[in-house]
């Protein structure tokens, strides 16, 4: 192995964050999320809403709660319906994106410095976590899920009284614990990969006039963000109804939006400063071609200035047209959600007054 291709690899492997096998030098098992898929993600999504929804209508109607005795379903839908289709959505979702990071992967190897085998434990690290990794996690979301009750309750007592009242108090002060664990997990696990495509990006051999080497990253970073927005766009159904208060979102936006940051930009900044710094010099080394050739035939200069112009033209990000227009789409997709949700609170209200 040559000295670069050492010290890329041990730039890897010193800083992955998360070891790909643990002390025993077994591999980690599999992330817990990602062993919820069954099947087709399709059917693993509809199944977990359908009984997610089965269960908490089971416990309002079979025991009483702290806010309506009578056990009715008004005070519980708007919430209960956002707990069931987050989760329905997040674990689908999250095991599609990390298939699309490790094909990503494997796309990216043949254009890399270092020796597919000395990436190995890299590409196990993408979907498996060390037993520490995931104890760490749950207790960071169970910890962002108390923050969000005592916001939300701002009462010690009531939160206590919910929690042992009844099945159907405590299913609904349980549920967003599970999303908690869930969306912290999932991720967690992205930024962590989205950390190591950033490192494996100053590994990528760059051409200028031959992208394949980079759009992979570029693809990675966009589709990692389908999580975090679709998340975002789902956090409405709450407000309907107006049960919940805004500053509860405060704890899950916080978060959600820092990740959408780092999913997007970490993995391609390098690659951003490496593009923009390799097109500064060939667009220096056309300009001299074109001062050179100026006394040339027209033909000859043409060829340079044809040249120069089409490096002028090239994006200085690891994305292209189609990358691009996805992501607007997901972006789009959080107003429109808000504002939807904002028409039917008004339409109730409406129908609700009249």
């Amino acid at each position: 192995m040559s000295a670069s291709a050492e010290q890329g690899s041990s730039l890897v492997a010193d800083s992955s964050g998360t070891a790909a096998t643990d002390t025993a030098g077994t591999q980690p098992p599999r992330l817990w999320v990602l062993r919820l898929v069954f099947g087709s993600r399709w059917l693993t999504g509809v199944t977990i809403a359908i009984g997610m929804l089965l269960a908490y209508w089971l416990a309002a109607n079979y025991s009483e709660t702290v806010i309506q005795p009578e056990g009715a379903l008004a005070f519980f839908w708007s919430p209960v319906i956002f707990f069931c289709a987050i989760t329905a959505y997040l674990i689908p979702v999250f095991h599609y994106i990390t298939e699309q990071t490790e094909a990503a992967f494997d796309e990216l190897l043949p254009h890399l410095s270092v020796p597919a085998e000395g990436l190995a434990a890299e590409r196990i690290g993408i979907a498996h976590k060390p037993l520490r990794w995931v104890l760490i996690n749950m207790a960071l979301a169970c910890a962002f899920w108390f923050l969000q009750q005592w916001l939300l309750i701002q009462d010690w007592d009531t939160l206590v009284r919910a929690l042992t009242y009844s099945a159907a108090s405590a299913s609904f002060i349980l549920g967003p614990l599970l999303v908690w664990l869930v969306t912290s997990c999932a991720v967690h696990a992205l930024v962590n990969n989205a950390l190591l495509f950033r490192r494996l990006a100053r590994l990528v051999d760059v051409d200028l006039l031959d992208r394949s080497s980079v759009l992979p990253i570029g693809r990675m970073a966009v589709y990692s963000n389908l999580l975090v927005i679709g998340g975002m766009a789902l956090m409405p159904i709450m407000a309907i109804g107006g049960q919940t208060a805004w500053w509860g979102y405060i704890p899950a936006l916080i978060p959600m939006c820092s990740a959408a940051v780092v999913l997007f930009f970490a993995p391609q900044w390098p690659l951003h400063q490496r593009l923009r710094e390799q097109k500064a010099a060939e667009l220096e080394a056309a300009n001299a071609e074109i001062q050179k050739h100026r006394d040339a035939s027209h033909a000859e200069l043409a060829g340079y200035l044809a040249y120069r112009r089409e490096i002028r033209e090239l994006s200085n990000w690891p994305i292209d047209i189609g990358g691009i227009g996805r992501l607007l789409g997901y972006i789009v997709i959080v107003p429109l959600t808000w504002i939807g949700a904002a028409l039917i609170e008004m339409v109730v209200d409406s129908a609700i007054g009249g």
